[in-house]
């Protein structure tokens, strides 16, 4: 947290929900329209790893998002990890383990965003 003249705004938190293996293998994607989560339809298409976590102190830090193009633009450089399915992870091999591991066909991810932070744009997106 830096100082500043100006007040800071808190880290706004929400709820991003993807398929386990979205967060860990590219596929391809069907995105069912809904006002407060994604619910992908997914096929294994290649593995790869689309999501990086990186551990700052107490903190687990988004610092990569490459895709799915399906899935969009849903994280922000600096999102923090707060939850996987409800489950708080401790550190990066959690977060690994949680995702996984996760029997659900969408894993549900609990972030903190901070305001005004730039977006991970996936290849190809409208929004950038």
């Amino acid at each position: 947290m830096c100082t500043s003249d100006r007040l800071l705004t808190p880290p706004k938190c929400q709820e991003t929900s993807a398929c386990p293996r979205d967060l860990m293998a590219n596929r391809d994607l069907k995105l069912a329209e809904s006002s407060t989560r994604q619910q992908p339809t997914l096929q294994r298409k290649q593995n790869s790893l689309p999501l990086s976590v990186v551990q700052l102190t107490i903190l687990l830090s988004v610092s990569h998002w490459t895709g799915p193009y399906q899935l969009g633009c849903i994280f922000n450089h600096g999102d923090h990890i707060v939850a996987v399915n409800d489950l708080h992870p401790k550190n990066m091999e959690e977060v690994s383990l949680f995702i996984s591991r996760s029997t659900r066909k969408e894993v549900k991810l609990t972030i903190c965003r901070i305001p005004d932070s730039d977006i991970f744009h996936v290849k190809g997106c409208s929004c950038s």
